[in-house]
């Protein structure tokens, strides 16, 4: 009888040690736990470059009492900071996250597929304009928060436009006429706006970006899942190798692998 009670016993016990745990709204964070490994995914609602935020002390409270062993970041923001101002101005919460793991000497690294391989999957399932024009709108709507944080001056729009077009030019070995016209064209023909007689930081980029019916949402969406199937990849092949595993990545890309990590953990 007391054997057949330890039994049950150790079997609940073992049950309740896998858990998925919602933290307070509106962040629902993704923590599991199994008897000798657990990730913690950390999301924000929003991108945040203020930081005066106090996103940024209960990110920082979350991270230090969790301790992992690896940190996974999006965006390419895995790259050592001067300081927490800078990260954050400069990458938000992902680079403010990766700043804390090189302080706290963790291995931290990029959860997303290269920018090239992202590129390249793109261009090779659409048009080199409707690309670049999502690309473009994308890094104007993070510059538009930044700005409006304050966390970001621009002093030349148009030559950030084209020094960011240039860039996509270089990854994937095209060679566009880039200049003002160029900017011009896509804004117009995707974002249905005059940018030269516009105030650029006023513009509804996420509009655009995020209507269904919208000539890039098919195109967002692409890399969004394309970006998805490496990151569950790459969880299941970390989640091997390191016990603790601490993601700061968004909302979006967590509602859609959530399941699919609970069930890899299990």
């Amino acid at each position: 009888m007391i054997k057949k009670f330890l039994m049950l016993a150790l079997a609940i016990i073992y049950f309740c040690s896998f858990s998925t745990i919602k933290s307070n709204e509106p962040n629902n964070h993704l923590i599991i736990r199994t008897p000798d490994r657990s990730l913690f995914w950390y999301y924000l609602e929003n991108h945040v470059y203020d930081p005066e935020n106090i996103a940024f002390s209960e990110i920082e409270n979350a991270f230090l009492q969790y301790d992992p062993d690896l940190v996974l970041v999006e965006g390419g923001n895995n790259v050592v900071s001067r300081n927490a101002e800078e990260a954050i101005r400069i990458g938000g919460e992902s680079r403010f996250v990766a700043f804390l793991g090189f302080k706290t000497n963790k291995i931290v690294q990029d959860i997303e597929p290269p920018f090239e391989k992202q590129l390249e999957f793109l261009l090779s399932k659409n048009n080199a304009q409707s690309v670049y024009a999502m690309y473009l709108l994308r890094l104007l709507n993070s510059d538009k928060s930044r700005y409006l944080a304050g966390s970001r001056e621009i002093v030349d729009i148009y030559q950030h436009c084209e020094e960011y077009l240039n860039h996509l030019d270089k990854v994937s070995g095209r060679t566009n006429k880039i200049d003002k016209q160029f900017v011009d064209l896509l804004t117009q023909a995707y974002a249905k706006t005059d940018f030269a007689h516009s105030r650029w930081y006023e513009i509804d980029y996420d509009s655009v970006l995020y209507d269904p019916d919208g000539a890039l949402y098919v195109i967002r969406d692409e890399i969004t899942n394309y970006r998805n199937l490496w990151l569950i990849r790459l969880i299941e092949e970390k989640r091997l190798q390191f016990r603790k595993i601490f993601i700061m990545m968004g909302s979006g890309h967590l509602m859609k692998v959530r399941e699919k990590i609970i069930e890899m953990y299990r």
